[in-house]
């Protein structure tokens, strides 16, 4: 048997002990009685009264609205993960389906790896870029990850002069991309989920030097330019850092 609690943003139980039974693989639950808002929502499985396992989720109700009309007073970015190799859709079609989805932003990521093949070379595609303009949707980058070509194998991220300075540049050269192709930048982050890649006594220190060069790197030129840190992605990361 499977059972369903929601609660609201308050942390306040709004509708409980909502049971499917357990010879349906699939059922519906009524949802009729919710406010549009922020939801979480608990799953219980039970099996002869015992509890074998659970989960939890979070879903929202928003009210009928036309979201294209509404962009420019948008609280919502989107991320897309265009360079993914999961991504099948076309920069064209993501563009059209972010936009039609009401948002004022995307963050993404044009993988060091993939657009510098070739030492001091960057091939960063344009598509998407000016897709994004022709839509009136901004965009937050991140610069990341590692490269083959500038990494040593003893390196798990940027941490000698050399490959540091390397990925500063190609982090300049995302930020360029996006200003001479009309659609200018507004933020950019450095890495994220650090942790996961150097989980090392001098990780965060390492963070610290990459940070420093890439800002030193697009400062000058982009001086409104906001720079964000990648969040750590565990618990452990974080309080160590």
């Amino acid at each position: 048997t499977f059972i369903m609690e929601i609660e609201d943003y308050y942390d306040s139980t709004v509708k409980s002990n909502l049971i499917i039974p357990e010879q349906y693989d699939h059922n519906y639950v009524s949802l009729s009685c919710l406010e549009p808002g922020y939801y979480e929502v608990a799953t219980y499985t039970m099996s002869d009264s015992e509890l074998v396992a659970t989960d939890r989720t979070s879903f929202a109700i928003v009210e009928n609205t036309d979201f294209i009309d509404n962009k420019d007073t948008s609280m919502f970015g989107i991320n897309t993960h265009i360079s993914a190799e999961f991504h099948r859709n076309t920069p064209e079609l993501l563009a059209d389906e972010v936009y039609k989805l009401g948002v004022k932003n995307v963050r993404d990521n044009y993988s060091w790896a993939k657009v510098s093949k070739e030492e001091g070379v960057f091939d960063i595609p344009k598509t998407f870029i000016t897709e994004l303009d022709r839509l009136g949707i901004g965009a937050m980058m991140l610069g990341g990850f590692n490269n083959s070509i500038y990494v040593t194998e003893d390196e798990k991220t940027p941490t000698t002069t050399n490959s540091i300075n390397a990925f500063a540049d190609y982090c300049k050269a995302v930020v360029d991309a996006f200003a001479v192709n009309g659609n200018p930048l507004t933020e950019f982050e450095v890495w994220n989920e650090y942790w996961s890649w150097d989980e090392s006594e001098n990780s965060a220190q390492n963070y610290a030097n990459l940070f420093n060069a890439v800002y030193n790197k697009l400062n000058p030129s982009y001086p409104k330019l906001k720079m964000a840190i990648g969040f750590n992605n565990t618990a452990d990361g974080y309080n160590k850092w």
